[in-house]
Order: C-alpha cells, then structure tokens, then sequence
C-alpha cells in the first residue's frame, strides 16, 4: 500500500496543483488528507472542488469547522480571523456540505488520521513529549497529524521504553520499524511555517517501511497575489515566501 498524505492546503490552489501533480506520478493507491483545506488562501472552492473530484478523505481542521459554524472563528487571530470569514462568505454550499461532513479523526489503509492530536483539534505538537498523549493512544503502527505546518515525526517503543522526535523541513525518510508507533507530520502543502516556503507532503510506503517528506515547488508569485487581489491580509501573502 502507498498512501500520500497532505495536510493545511488553505486555500492556495497552486500549491495543491504542483503537489497532486509530482503526486499522480508516484503511483499512490489513495491519497488522504489532515484538514484545513480552507482558510488564509483566495482560492477555497477550486481546492475543494478539486479533492471532491478525486474523492480525497479528509478529517476537519480547525478553518474548516470555522469556516462552517458560526463562532468558531473567534479564537483566530484578527487576521486569521478576517480570512476565515471572507472564506464562509464565498464558500458553495456543497462545499459547505462536504466539509461538514468531515469526522475529527478516522482510520485508513491501516493508519490513523488527526488535525491537531488525537485528543484535541486545536492542539499544537512540536516536541516528543507533546506527542506522547497521541503516540499512547494510537492503536495502529502509524499515525498522521498537522496543524503546525511543520514537517516532522516522532516515535515510541514500549520495550525498551524510548521515544525520539526530528523536524524535517528539508525533507527526508522514515524507516518505520515493527518495534516502534510512529506520528508524522507531512507538514503544510499551502502554507509551510517550518523555514522552507516550499509545498509540503509525505508519501507512506507500508511495503518499503518507510515514510518520505517531500517538497515541491509551486508558483508562489501567484499564490501571494491572489490573496493581495481579494483583499486578504498582506502577511498571508509575505508568509508564503518566507516560509514562516
């Protein structure tokens, strides 16, 4: 089984374009995705329009519950916040109704699949010890999660007891080990926050053992400028060439 993760689209259409792209030619059996396809980016329907066509299960990120209920919005930024609400505003009904329909986690092809943690939507992991509470309540081998938009993973072996965590904004590979649970963060596909403005996604190869976190260049020019057109935050769009 070979699976590609993405995760924290935001609305950046040619980013989720140059990723499925370098995607559709790794013979991958399905492709998942962690949430928040929506937010901060100008273009909300073209990227759910384009996951709903090549059916890509999702779980719901914290912009995609806010972009839907009225409210949710209100622990954002002021920025954050303003996306957000330009993005309800626009956002088709059947959009509205696919992202509605997304559950807060769900198991796939044997790997277990969260936005923020397995307990919490919100929650923000960057340490081993933050992964713990999520590595001891995974029950399959692997587990994916984003929010951070930073990529990385974590590990734990219960015998002897150990655990370890790497951040990984230049890419690299997993090997998974039969001893060990693993939680991976493919990082963020529209916008990364890690150092590296280059798209983010992981692709999970059960056969190889192995975990890869790819990088992809895409047309960020455009990406900043649509958000700058709409009338969105300028930071939204200075971000994207930072990779901050």
């Amino acid at each position: 089984m070979k699976l590609a993760i993405i995760s924290d689209i935001h609305g950046n259409l040619p980013a989720l374009e140059a990723v499925l792209a370098e995607i559709d030619g790794r013979h991958v059996h399905r492709i998942v995705c962690l949430g928040d396809i929506v937010g901060y980016g100008a273009w909300p329907n073209d990227c759910c329009d384009l996951l709903r066509e090549r059916k890509v299960l999702s779980v719901m990120g914290n912009h995609d519950l806010a972009a839907i209920e009225n409210g949710a919005e209100n622990c954002f930024t002021p920025q954050a916040r303003k996306c957000i609400l330009w993005t309800r505003d626009r956002l088709t009904e059947a959009n509205r109704r696919w992202l509605k329909s997304f559950p807060g986690t769900r198991k796939v092809e044997s790997v277990t699949l969260c936005h923020g943690s397995l307990t919490e939507r919100d929650e923000y992991i960057y340490s081993w010890q933050g992964a713990l509470p999520t590595l001891q309540l995974l029950t399959t081998h692997v587990g994916f999660l984003g929010h951070t938009h930073y990529a990385c993973w974590f590990y734990r072996e219960v015998d002897p007891p150990r655990g370890d965590g790497t951040m990984s904004p230049a890419g690299g590979v997993v090997k998974v080990s039969l001893d060990g649970t693993y939680l991976v963060n493919p990082g963020a596909v529209g916008q990364p926050r890690d150092g590296n403005p280059l798209a983010s996604y992981a692709i999970y190869d059960d056969q190889l053992e192995e975990i890869e976190l790819r990088r992809v260049k895409y047309d960020i020019e455009a990406a900043a400028q649509a958000i700058i057109d709409a009338g969105l935050p300028t930071s939204m769009a200075v971000r994207l060439f930072e990779g901050m």
